[in-house]
């Protein structure tokens, strides 16, 4: 596999990861309404018997998201 094409599996993977967290945070959010003052949002049971994946606090997207590098204003004058 080229260098190049590498940057389509890890796309996919990507697109795959916002969609599971994406769908983690809004059961979370029901949760949180459902069972306000309870611990039952970080229960991994109360996701997988609705069929919606478990994420781990570091898998996030919104931490996955600030962990990604920016660009900065060295590397933005060089690109195209």
């Amino acid at each position: 596999m080229d260098a190049a094409d590498y940057k389509h599996v890890v796309l996919l993977g990507l697109i795959f990861l916002k969609y599971i967290s994406d769908r983690f945070a809004q059961r979370h959010a029901e949760i949180v309404r459902e069972e306000a003052g309870t611990y039952a949002a970080e229960d991994r049971d109360e996701y997988t018997a609705e069929g919606v994946f478990w994420v781990p606090l570091s898998g996030r997207w919104d931490r996955v998201q600030a962990a990604a590098k920016q660009p900065t204003s060295a590397n933005a004058s060089t690109m195209p």
